[in-house]
């Protein structure tokens, strides 16, 4: 069995305006369809993606992914050639954290991947 070591970040969000209101409003304007749940950031295309609140425990959950549509990796067996990886030009490899925002606490949750978005492209949605 492989074990998969999955990393979270936590960060207590601090807003200039002292409300919250800005995060959960854009979250519950993307579940409602007012907004699109993509954008372009930095020369990729991010989106919020499954975004959704647990009434019950209070909470946000949802996946921040990022689309890489170049130098995309290849793949092969040891000691053979690589093969490329080849898509249609509407897809983009997704690279993608999860999250959980606690809005009582203003506490992020976030699943800490390398390849994939940190906190502050979050911000910029």
């Amino acid at each position: 069995m492989t074990i998969h070591e999955v990393i979270f970040d936590f960060y207590q969000l601090v807003f200039n305006s002292g409300s919250n209101s800005s995060v959960i409003d854009c979250f519950n304007r993307i579940v409602k369809n007012e907004i699109d749940a993509f954008i372009d950031i930095k020369d990729y295309t991010r989106e919020l993606y499954r975004v959704s609140f647990n009434p019950t425990d209070k909470y946000w959950v949802g996946q921040f992914r990022k689309y890489r549509k170049n130098q995309l990796p290849a793949f092969a067996r040891p000691g053979e050639d690589e093969i490329e990886l080849t898509l249609d030009g509407d897809q983009g490899i997704i690279e993608r954290n999860c999250f959980i925002f606690l809005p009582f606490r203003n506490i992020l949750i976030w699943q800490h991947d390398a390849h994939a978005n940190n906190p502050e492209r979050l911000a910029d949605f």
